[in-house]
């Protein structure tokens, strides 16, 4: 695990690091700000904590992940297409790196994900070996590399709902983005977590409010939290944004929305389909901005 760490965590070259922030080496860990989320008491504190457990599992599934070109869904590739080859990208909230792969395929010069888990960074540089990506360990509101250094942002496939704040996130995307970058995202849609499938219809959740709130995670990374710990009080904390809250956060930094779409299907389903939700609800959506 040592070595996976320290290849994880080296820095390339073409992504600088920001004044007074280093690459992590060795296992070392990130240093933990308590204001983000603050204090003590925040109820999501111990996130990080929890997807260093929960992320064992992408440990184990190194040589078993989906081959490079499966990752990224239909509706990415038709709207990343025009704008990655030659791209130099940032993935934030990188996990396993399944998209990285996936964005070298579709002709990006450089891809390095960020993300504050230690242990996924491990795993995700494990399966990028030879390729042109690398990992560092980082917090979205203040990512460790230099302003502009990107031509397009990547995120999405369950990663906002990780956000302990927007406005700390949406300036670090603009300050990432070169003249004239792309911000790309496609994700979970947040009116999906209102429903649950039973007896093959979907019903309202009533533990659940679209505007606003922070909950227990009920799935993943809560299942490989169960396997992989015997801390009982362990759980991860996801926050619910709204559709308007997301967009609006990226058009107050001054970004442009080129696009916005929804669609019914559950990206995170086997298949890509769950019968009762088939064009029927919205489980999730694609934006895309660029930066002046």
């Amino acid at each position: 695990a040592g070595g996976s760490l320290r290849e994880a965590t080296r820095c390339v070259t073409r992504f600088p690091l920001a004044p007074g922030r280093r690459c992590l080496s060795g296992g070392e860990a990130a240093p933990v700000d308590a204001s983000r989320p603050d204090g003590d008491t925040h109820p999501m504190r111990r996130n990080r904590e929890a997807w260093d457990v929960a992320a064992q599992k992408y440990v184990e599934e190194t040589e078993s992940l989906p081959d490079p070109g499966a990752s990224l869904e239909p509706v990415e590739v038709a709207l990343l297409e025009p704008v990655v080859p030659g791209a130099r990208v940032v993935h934030l909230q990188s996990g396993n790196g399944s998209d990285d792969l996936d964005l070298i395929g579709l002709g990006a010069r450089q891809v390095v994900g960020v993300d504050f888990s230690a242990v996924t960074v491990g795993a995700a540089q494990q399966r990028a070996k030879g390729l042109p990506i690398s990992y560092v360990v980082g917090e979205v509101e203040r990512v460790p590399l230099r302003a502009g250094c990107a031509d397009i942002v990547y995120t999405g496939k369950g990663a906002h709902i990780w956000l302990a704040e927007l406005q700390p996130w949406a300036a670090e995307v603009a300050r990432l983005l070169a003249p004239g970058g792309t911000f790309f995202m496609y994700d979970v849609h947040p009116a999906a977590a209102l429903w649950r499938e039973e007896a093959g219809e979907p019903i309202l959740r009533e533990d659940v409010d679209y505007f606003g709130g922070v909950r227990t995670n009920d799935s993943f990374p809560a299942s490989a939290i169960a396997r992989f710990s015997e801390d009982d009080t362990l759980e991860a904390q996801e926050r619910q944004w709204t559709v308007g809250e997301l967009v609006g956060s990226l058009l107050d930094q001054g970004m442009v929305l080129r696009h916005l779409g929804e669609y019914p299907q559950p990206f995170w389903w086997p298949g890509g389909e769950a019968p009762s939700w088939t064009r029927r609800l919205p489980n999730s959506l694609s934006i895309l901005c660029t930066r002046h």
